[in-house]
């Protein structure tokens, strides 16, 4: 009745006394041994002393005592990896403090990989951080990036379950914050964000949003996501397995890559990916993710895991027959050179070994016994499918058919899918063959899934399947499948479906199928449901693939079917960079569309690839084909005074409106024909702003006249807010209230359609809202547009948002080292996403910020300014005067500050009107340093200018303007020796700049009154100002003036020690 371990050790104790020449080799050679058996018995007595029959009964089954009792192999315990965890752990540790990196694990199959980086998974959760993990497969290699995005749609579901009440509404409030009303698009992508505000209904994004989503899109969605979700406090780890089947393009490490590269630097991403090395090479996206990461500065470690050496080998044996590890050393021995310890292998061996009866468990000896000869002389292949497949072979046919059907999905498959499987005639035993192959665990079994228990399982399940026919078997279930379920609601099955028909058809040996409608259709479906996701790689595989199931006269007798075709595939295609494949597409629509109305979309999309391409007016060519299609007459040019009657007629009836009429007109039928109309005026407003501008007051009022006659529709807004820019620029009118009154009547319009259109942020807030309402809010919402375009894809706005942004802040006052880092994250996204335009001008204002901070001594990038080398050479030329204009007044040299003024006014364009205000200013305080050295007519005029375009301004924005028409006048005041006056006028300027947030002017009114001061004698007074105007650079964040003025209140300090 003893346990079987005592018994051991008391004879191996006993075996002590024989002769050393028939001693057993198990018999103790020290005291030592015995005491580490000792302490193992004492550290797991349930393990070691608990093997009587009834401890059998409940470690095995009636069914398996009746046969071979199985090797239960602890799969709670690592053996022999506790370094590689170690380095997981040190690793997440770093992240934790607020630093996204990077691991990779290299290894061949079965080597553990997967198990290492689970058994960290559960310390990440117990700090706080959230786990999201995804096992590529060779199997749906081809929607990698739609099953990458699906686990951070699960991160949505882990958020809401981790996170309290408070902490939930601290998310959501920061992420309606950050996305503003282009949430719907977050929502778009990742549907479960609405679990986190169940009480805020989300609502649906504009189709033209979902449709112009591209990868770069996704990724910088993403990323605003991941900034606000994860932190030092929350990090996230990501964990993806299998990693040499991530698609072929590696498209989705490109989205872990930027993620990680987050250059704004807000997130806190751990992210884990193990790849089997043995399988891949150099040229796999695996080492480019690799190399990209070292190159932009994210670090990360790569591990490789080998087999298990024998002494942890036999620490896994031992503990699995429940023997001490002395005891199985010569077994470990020879498993190791069977297996060359690659644990999955191992345990492969070890059941084949306990099937065949070579080890087995003795009821009568009541421990594990083996035959180390016949182990020995096994004549086993090194690949562990050997005995799989072995394994297998002993499975009924039941079994085995459900085996490598299930192969043919994946590593899982849904239990949605197996119900339609079952009921179908062709597999009437299916259910009983997934219970025995789930017995047999070779299948794991959840509630909503079958997973193959090890990717091995799944390749030797599949190998069942004999090579010639294999394709052949693909395409037969699928179409099974899809004659079982049509006309059901499929949802993530249709993928499966349309995946088997897709292998089935891409072996060479694979014929042409029969034209087919319904199953054209049924691709079609899928893949406008994966361009939804945004996984535009798979829609347009799939949409490819539609092509094989039409008959060659499909325009003929499948009219319809081929018009939604050929348009998505115009679409999938561009959006996947894949501009000849589009174009192919775009003709074929163009060559057989029978009307206008069938050919609309793809002219959209043409238009758009145009205007990518850098083919503006070939893009203007093309809408204004399509309008006069459409009974628009649209003259090939207009003469100023025809435009300025056009405004006036349009601005005629507009003032007869009033706003709640306005904002009353009914709403457009999208089956309008003039919906059509005004959809192309809306991007021919775009195209035109870039090839004929001088059109863009006959193309602004037409849509406006539309729109007033017969209803408004979201392609209204556009054109709204254009015309209100117009009105702005145009100097027969200059109708600044009148303007901005239908600029915000248009943004009324995009929140009533829920708009994401970075276009009107760029349009209202950088040219009509600069007039009335505060720089400071038309900035944040400038970079709102920024934002808008990065996520639906429209780049190029996206950047002259920046542009804008950067520009409006800087004269708002905000902060320079925040500035520069703004400026620094736009410049690294135009490396990444190859802009050289936008990058010139941000480089320019990169300059002037870092000027303004401390003269570039610090803040430098040390790149040399290049010439421009663009074809709009004007505005770049006009944006550098501008900016050393503004350097040179700062820095106090007023002859240079003159001559690049003058420089830049004759260039300056009527859409540069702020601009234009600001360095006027800027010239009228200068004027004064001037007229100290040559009081001259001229340069009296130029300070009188100053102040009446400012005061013109500052009737329509105090906030704006006031400031700086009381300092100018101060100036003006003090310079003709009113005193009095002047002291109240820079008092003024102060109070006005402060109440308006105008930091840097606030600084600049005490700088100016500190010198006034200081010209009529009252030292104590200028100090008093320099000291406050030291306070104001310092928070503007200017070191370069901060130095100024200590050597001003520097000058005071002699002259008082040289008066005493």
């Amino acid at each position: 009745s003893l346990p079987c371990s005592l018994c051991t050790l008391i004879k191996n104790l006993l075996d002590c006394r024989l002769p050393r020449h028939t001693r057993p080799d198990d018999a103790y050679s020290s005291l030592r041994e015995c005491s580490a058996d000792l302490h193992l018995i004492l550290r797991d007595p349930e393990h070691f002393l608990f093997d009587n029959l009834d401890s059998v009964m409940e470690y095995t089954t009636a069914t398996e005592l009746s046969g071979t009792i199985p090797l239960r192999i602890r799969e709670d315990v690592l053996y022999g990896r506790e370094k590689e965890v170690n380095m997981i752990i040190e690793t997440f540790c770093r992240v934790s403090a607020g630093k996204s990196e990077a691991l990779f694990i290299g290894g061949y199959s079965g080597s553990g990989k997967t198990a290492v980086v689970k058994s960290v998974q559960p310390r990440v959760t117990a700090v706080g951080g959230y786990v999201i993990s995804h096992k590529f497969d060779a199997i749906s290699r081809g929607r990698s990036m739609s099953e990458v995005i699906s686990i951070f749609n699960d991160l949505c579901l882990l958020i809401r379950d981790r996170n309290s009440a408070k902490e939930l509404f601290e998310i959501v409030s920061k992420l309606i914050e950050v996305f503003g009303g282009n949430l719907s698009v977050l929502a778009s992508l990742l549907p479960n964000i609405q679990a986190l505000m169940p009480q805020f209904k989300i609502p649906s994004a504009a189709k033209e949003s979902v449709d112009q989503m591209n990868f770069n899109s996704v990724c910088f969605t993403l990323q605003l996501f991941m900034r606000v979700v994860s932190s030092g406090y929350r990090p996230l780890m990501i964990f993806l397995d299998d990693l040499q089947w991530a698609d072929g393009d590696g498209k989705c490490l490109d989205l872990i890559y930027s993620l990680l590269s987050d250059t704004a630097k807000g997130s806190c991403i751990f992210f884990v990916g193990s790849y089997r090395d043995n399988e891949i090479n150099q040229e796999h996206a695996v080492f480019t993710l690799m190399a990209e990461l070292d190159l932009c500065g994210v670090p990360s470690t790569t591990m490789r895991l080998a087999g298990l050496n024998e002494c942890d080998l036999n620490a896994m044996l031992a503990d699995s027959i429940r023997a001490f590890p002395r005891t199985t050393k010569s077994l470990s021995r020879i498993v190791y050179q069977k297996t060359n310890g690659n644990p999955y292998f191992v345990k492969a061996f070890l059941k084949s070994l306990v099937d065949r009866h070579i080890l087995n468990y003795s009821l009568r000896e009541r421990r594990w016994v083996w035959d180390l000869r016949r182990i020995s002389s096994e004549d086993i292949t090194t690949n562990v499918l050997y005995f799989l497949s072995q394994r297998m072979s002993a499975l009924t046919e039941s079994a085995q058919t459900a085996l490598k059907v299930l192969s043919c999905f994946g590593i899982k498959v849904r239990k949605s899918i197996v119900s339609h499987l079952i009921a179908t005639s062709r597999y009437p035993d299916f259910q009983a063959g997934l219970d025995e192959a789930n017995e047999e665990r070779l299948l794991e079994k959840s509630s909503l899934e079958y997973r193959f228990a090890h990717d091995r399982v799944r390749e030797a399940s599949h190998n069942i399947i004999p090579v010639d026919i294999r394709a052949q078997f693909h395409f037969d279930l699928g179409i099974l499948l899809f004659s079982t379920t049509r006309g059901q609601e499929l949802g993530e099955d249709a993928f499966a479906i349309a995946d088997l028909i897709n292998r089935g058809m891409q072996s060479p040996s694979s014929k042409l199928p029969a034209p087919n409608e319904d199953i054209a259709d049924f691709f079609v479906l899928v893949a406008t449901k994966a361009l939804e996701r945004a996984d535009h790689v798979a829609g347009l595989s799939y949409l490819k693939l539609t092509r094989l199931f039409l008959p060659q006269d499909h325009w003929l007798n499948h009219y319809y079917l081929s018009i939604r075709l050929y348009c998505l595939l115009a679409n999938a295609a561009y959006s996947c960079g894949r501009l000849d494949d589009a174009n192919d597409a775009i003709q074929n629509v163009l060559k057989e569309g029978q009307s206008i109305e069938d050919k609309l979309d793809v002219y959209y999309v043409l238009v758009t690839l145009l205007m990518s391409s850098k083919r503006a007016e070939d893009a203007y060519s093309v809408c204004h084909e399509v309008l006069s299609q459409l009974d628009e007459n649209i003259p090939a040019s207009c003469d100023a005074q025809e435009l300025a009657a056009l405004l006036r007629k349009t601005n005629n009836v507009l003032n007869t409106m009033s706003d709640s009429e306005l904002l009353g007109m009914k709403n457009m039928d999208s089956s309008d024909r003039l919906y059509s109309v005004l959809r192309f005026y809306s991007i021919m407003v775009v195209v035109a702003f870039f090839s004929k501008p001088q059109m863009m007051p006959f193309l602004t009022s037409r849509i406006v006249q539309i729109s007033i006659a017969h209803g408004v529709c979201k392609h209204s807004v556009r054109g709204f807010v254009q015309y209100a820019a117009v009105l702005c620029s145009c100097k027969a009118m200059k109708d600044i209230p009148g303007a901005c009154r239908i600029g915000r009547m248009a943004m009324a319009f995009a929140k009533q359609f829920n708009l994401s259109d970075p276009h009107i942020y760029y349009g209202y807030f950088g040219f009509v809202a600069c007039h009335t309402e505060p720089l400071q809010a038309c900035a944040d919402m400038i970079r709102q547009g920024f934002i808008i375009g990065m996520q639906v894809g429209d780049i190029s706005t996206a950047f002259f948002n920046a542009i804008q942004h950067i520009r409006t802040a800087l004269i708002g006052g905000e902060n320079l080292a925040s500035l520069l880092k703004e400026t620094d994250y736009y410049l690294k996204l135009t490396d990444l996403y190859a802009h050289t335009l936008p990058k010139q001008y941000l480089k320019i204002f990169r300059e002037t910020i870092s000027v303004l901070i401390d003269k570039g001594e610090s803040t430098s990038s040390g790149e040399v300014m290049e010439n421009p080398t663009t074809t709009n050479i004007a505005n770049i030329s006009e944006a550098a005067a501008f900016h050393k204009s503004i350097q040179s007044f700062w820095l106090g040299h007023a002859e240079r500050c003159h001559h690049y003024t003058e420089k830049m006014l004759p260039l300056k364009n009527e859409t540069g009107w702020l601009k234009g205000v600001i360095v006027l200013f800027y010239h009228g305080l200068n004027s004064f340093k001037l007229l100290k050295k040559s009081n001259t007519n001229r340069n009296r005029k130029i300070s009188k200018n100053a102040i009446t375009v400012l005061e013109a301004a500052a009737e329509h924005s105090k906030w704006n303007y006031q400031n700086k028409v009381q300092l100018l006048e101060a100036e003006l005041l003090s310079f003709e020796g009113r005193k009095q006056q002047a002291q109240n006028s820079y008092t003024a300027a102060i109070e006005a700049s402060r109440a308006s947030k105008f930091i840097h002017e606030q600084g600049l009114a005490c700088e100016l009154a500190a010198f006034h001061y200081e010209t009529c004698g009252n030292a104590c007074k200028a100090c008093d100002f320099f000291n406050q105007a030291k306070s104001c650079y310092n928070q503007w964040g200017s070191k370069m003036k901060v130095e100024f003025i200590d050597r001003q209140l520097a000058r005071f300090q002699i002259s008082s020690k040289s008066d005493s």
